[in-house]
């Protein structure tokens, strides 16, 4: 959003279904003629198969106090980047819903990967 508030840079639509509070005046995506759209940037934390369920317990639970610090907070709403902080089964469950739309998408469009 730095470039954009500076200038430097035009954006033309956010790509969430909603507005961003860092820039309320940019329309989404879907208001400009494709309904439902939505390709929102996410990022989670990924342990290796097998890693122990207390393991990940204790890591989740420390990963979601850290994103409720109050400079962190402020900082991702700075550069309009919501933060969830779900458990794993609730991301687990995003992840696969993610993927099953982006293979649909990439099935339409025809794309491969050779």
């Amino acid at each position: 959003m730095n470039s954009y508030k500076a200038g430097k840079l035009k954006v033309l639509g956010i790509t969430s279904l909603e507005r961003s509070p860092a820039a309320p005046e940019l329309p989404t995506v879907a208001e400009q003629g494709f309904p439902g759209f939505s390709g929102e940037p996410w990022s989670g934390f990924f342990a290796p198969k097998g890693t122990p369920k207390p393991i990940i317990d204790k890591m989740a639970t420390d990963m979601i106090a850290a994103m409720h610090m109050p400079d962190v907070v402020k900082k991702m709403s700075e550069l309009g980047t919501p933060l969830i902080g779900s458990r794993p089964e609730v991301f687990r469950a995003f992840v696969a819903k993610e993927i099953e739309k982006w293979a649909e998408a990439i099935r339409v469009a025809g794309v491969s990967a050779d």
